[in-house]
């Protein structure tokens, strides 16, 4: 193989190359893309450029992890969990005096 320099399709606009991207989720109920950092911040893209639609701060430190729900974004840092709706408007916190330090996200479908 020739020695080809590698070209993104597209680069998210607006990111900071120093802060790391600690996550990245594809939302299934919108045509967007949700990424963290690690500076607790949520950002959401849409279009084929990448342009930003939404971004808030969800935490005081990284990111860890998020799912994509039909409510909105869930988050969990190392000292709390947040649900905000794809504006960015938080629809509750929960903060560490409740939480241990080992938790994660999981899906279970429930009735309605």
């Amino acid at each position: 193989m020739a020695d080809t320099p590698f070209r993104p399709l597209n680069v998210i606009a607006g990111t900071d190359p120093a802060m790391p991207v600690t996550g990245v989720k594809y939302d299934p109920h919108h045509e967007l893309i949700w990424a963290a950092n690690e500076n607790g911040y949520i950002s959401s893209y849409y279009g084929a450029g990448l342009q930003r639609y939404s971004s808030y701060k969800a935490h005081k430190g990284p990111v860890r992890q998020m799912m994509v729900l039909d409510r909105g974004i869930v988050s969990i840092s190392k000292d709390s969990i947040h649900l905000s709706n794809r504006r960015g408007v938080a629809s509750w916190n929960i903060l560490q005096v409740i939480l241990k330090t080992r938790i994660c996200t999981s899906s279970v479908k429930g009735r309605r």
